[in-house]
Parts: structure tokens; sequence; C-alpha cells
């Protein structure tokens, strides 16, 4: 009886796994690998022949080129050339010539043919270069040197073109390190006489980007609404008119430059640093100098100072929230 009934419920349950739904099921994708390439045959003879033509024919025009520009001093001059020549010389490198390199390791023009390749991507490295540098020239000449803006425009053109002086430092550096692995003595002599040079160039405009930088911090000073002025001419301002004395200095930064008279302490022990002026009994009064920098002042020192406000007290010109140049 008991066998029955195990039986009967095994059959109800098959029964009821017939007659479900199904389940769907998403249709798997399937990803055909890609054909291989096969790898292209090796260069025939005469397709090696022409490798080590082409070499040739493109070490040729360049020393072409280079008589063009022999005794040239101006980049611009130089640029011109190359640029008129390049295109025959990259044509003239046959489009195997990497191939050849690969394949054929023990062939007896294989360093002409590396030899060729090298001076092709100096020439492409001294078309770039040369052309920076005119460029470079020209816009530092079109500068009128005698403007009251020119360092500030001499300086926008070194942020533009120093990073690209210095990553040629680094090509030509990594160029002659590759033809030094390679052996090959006569562009390890060409890239040694690049680095020389792209490093001179960079040395000399960061030189000249610490040279001029009191200028242009003074230029820029100006350019932005501040006043440039000495002690003595700001107490002889605000002694021949105030009205004009405050219509020309109030409300801006004011750069002051003068020889120290005294340094006090005020009521509440915070400094107060004069500067002599002709004319004034007083002088200049510089306030909110911080009590550390006014510590390391000495009475007739020069110093230079940035304020931030200017008033008349007691017939005297005073400033105040002044930071002391370093």
């Amino acid at each position: 009886m008991n066998t029955n009934r195990i039986a009967m419920v095994a059959l109800l349950a098959l029964a009821a796994g017939c007659n479900a739904p199904a389940v769907a099921t998403a249709p798997v994708d399937t990803v055909e690998a890609p054909a291989p390439v096969a790898p292209p045959p090796p260069l025939t003879d005469a397709q090696i022949d022409a490798v080590v033509a082409s070499a040739a024919e493109a070490v040729r025009l360049i020393e072409l080129s280079n008589a063009d520009i022999r005794g040239a001093d101006h980049a611009a001059t130089i640029a011109a050339v190359h640029k008129r020549t390049a295109p025959g010389i990259y044509a003239a490198l046959d489009s195997n010539a990497q191939r050849f390199l690969v394949e054929q390791p023990n062939h007896e023009s294989w360093m002409r043919v590396q030899n060729a390749i090298n001076r092709v991507d100096g020439m492409r490295f001294v078309i770039a270069s040369t052309t920076r540098r005119a460029e470079f020239g020209a816009a530092v000449d079109a500068i009128d040197r005698k403007g009251p803006t020119a360092t500030i425009k001499y300086f926008a053109l070194l942020d533009q073109y120093l990073p690209a002086f210095r990553t040629e430092v680094e090509t030509a550096k990594a160029e002659l390190a590759r033809v030094t692995a390679q052996g090959d003595a006569a562009n390890v002599k060409l890239w040694t006489a690049r680095v020389a040079t792209a490093t001179r160039i960079a040395e000399g405009l960061t030189g000249d980007r610490k040279k001029f930088r009191g200028n242009f911090d003074r230029e820029s000073f100006v350019a932005n609404g501040g006043v440039r002025v000495t002690a003595n001419q700001l107490a002889k301002d605000l002694a021949a008119n105030e009205i004009r004395f405050l219509a020309k200095y109030k409300g801006k930064r004011i750069q002051i430059t003068g020889k120290i008279r005294s340094i006090d302490a005020g009521i509440t022990d915070l400094p107060t640093v004069w500067l002599k002026a002709g004319g004034s009994f007083l002088g200049v009064m510089l306030d909110g100098i911080p009590l550390g920098t006014a510590a390391n002042l000495d009475k007739g020192q020069t110093i230079t100072a940035t304020c931030e406000g200017v008033t008349e007290v007691a017939g005297s010109a005073a400033l105040s929230d002044c930071v002391v140049a370093s």
C-alpha cells in the first residue's frame, strides 16, 4: 500500500514537470576568432636592392640640402631650405627600409640603411627645431623693446616656447642614446651637436626668465593698475596738492621704495616703519608690516614695499597693509 502511494506521487510529479512552461534562455553570442594574418613574405633581392639604393639617394639629397645652407646663420633660411628639400628626401627612402633592418641584420649594407634612416629622422628634427627658432625670433623682433610692457610680452613668449625647447633637448638626448647604441658613429657626432645646441638655447632662455623676472614683476604690477613710486615723490605729491594726491593714489595698490628713517612700535606694539622723504618732517608711514619682518629691518636700509591703501595722517602719507619685498 505504501509502495503504491509512493509510485503514484512520483508519477504525478513527473506529469507536472512535463506540463510546466519552458523557461526562456537568452541566446549565447559566439565570437569568432579573427583569422590569423599571414606574415608578409621576405623581401626579394630586387626589393633589397631598392632599399639600399633609396638609402643612398636619401643621404645624397640631405648632403645637397646641407650644402645649400652652409654658411647660413639665420634659422629661417635653414628651415626654408630643409622644407623645400624634405619631401624628396622622405620619398627617396624606400618604404621597405624598416623591414630590411629586421630581416637582414647581417647584410653588408645594413648600417648604411640604418644611417640613412637616422639622417632622415635628424632632418625632421632639424626642420622642426629651426622652424620653431625662426618663429620665436620673429615674435621677439616684433616686440617694441622700449614699450611699457615689453618684458610682459617677452615672458608670454617664453611661457609659450620654453616647454617645446626643453622637450627638444630631451628628444635630442634620446636620439643620441639610440644611435650610440647602434654604433652609428656619423650620427652620434650629429646628435651630439644637436644636443649641445638645443641645451644652449633652452638654458639661455631659462636664464633670460630669471634675469628679467624683476622687470616682469614691475611691469605686471603697473599693467594691472598698480602705481610704483618713491617715498620722496609720494611726499612731494602730497605737499603739492592733497586733493590731487588722493585722486592719484587712493584705492590703488602702491609699490613704494625708500630708505628707512625709523622702525617704531605703536601702542599695541605693532610695528610702524617710517621712510625718509624730502620735504616731510616725519616721512612716509608704512603700516601692517608683520612683526617678524620688521624685526629684521634696519635704519638706513632701502626697501621696496607693496601696500594696499594710502591716506593722509597729520600731513604725512600713510600706507596700510604693506608687504616688504624679500
